[in-house]
């Protein structure tokens, strides 16, 4: 875990990190719902919805992703058992 003080990313330099460990996104849209597929290396698909590539990830965001990812980023997160 880095620092919790440390700025956090927006969602666009968490893909752009993750696709240079190897995972691919695609987005969609679902009627007024924009949203991202964030695809593993092993195939596991995680789903964003409705958060532009702007926004900043909260510390508790980036737990979640690095959960259901399976793999732990650079970014600032919540750490456990508090996530």
């Amino acid at each position: 875990m880095s620092s919790p003080f440390e700025k956090s990313p927006q969602l666009r330099e968490y893909l752009k990190w993750a696709r240079s460990k190897g995972f691919t996104d695609a987005t969609g849209h679902n009627g007024t719902t924009g949203f991202i597929i964030l695809t593993c290396p092993n195939g596991h698909k995680v789903p964003i919805a409705d958060i532009p590539l702007s926004e900043i990830l909260s510390h508790s965001m980036i737990s979640w992703l690095n959960r259901r990812t399976g793999i732990i980023s650079p970014f600032p997160s919540t750490p456990e058992p508090y996530c």
